[in-house]
């Protein structure tokens, strides 16, 4: 069923009341347009724009927690690019089915081969997604609990 927004009504009514904290920019976001546009599609634009401000406070989270990851700004913009990736597909999973979210994409194989041309070891690499994932898990708990 299509809402007036003419995205698809979602099955877990805390997911639609998902909005940026902030100024989230959706044309700022590091995934390409299109996966953006496809997102608002299906999620709509309040859960689309947390999840790129949630994604960009998870990164300055792992950076902070594990500098090494970051590897400087053009270090940062590649792991937000995949954590964006990873939290939309988040979101599209819990909307509705794993087979209706976009799947692991080019975003996290960039994101693997440059750890791996930076020779960054395999535990850092494992503690920034331990770091995101409980971050992100955090932020979807306090989103889906009641007011």
């Amino acid at each position: 069923m299509a809402t007036d927004t003419g995205h698809r009504r979602l099955r877990r009514p805390w997911l639609t009341r998902l909005r940026p904290r902030g100024e989230a920019d959706l044309d700022r976001a590091a995934l390409p347009r299109a996966l953006i546009q496809d997102a608002v599609a299906r999620l709509g634009p309040g859960p689309v724009g947390r999840a790129i401000e949630l994604s960009s406070a998870v990164v300055r989270r792992f950076v902070a927690e594990a500098p090494s990851l970051g590897g400087g700004p053009a270090g940062v913009e590649m792991p937000r690019r995949g954590n964006e990736a990873t939290t939309v597909r988040a979101l599209s999973t819990l909307a509705g089915s794993a087979a209706a979210a976009p799947p692991v994409g080019e975003e996290a194989r960039e994101g693997i081969r440059a750890f791996v041309h930076r020779a960054t070891p395999l535990e850092q690499v494992l503690q920034g997604v331990r770091i995101g994932h409980a971050a992100t898990t955090e932020a979807f708990l306090r989103a889906c609990a009641p007011s």
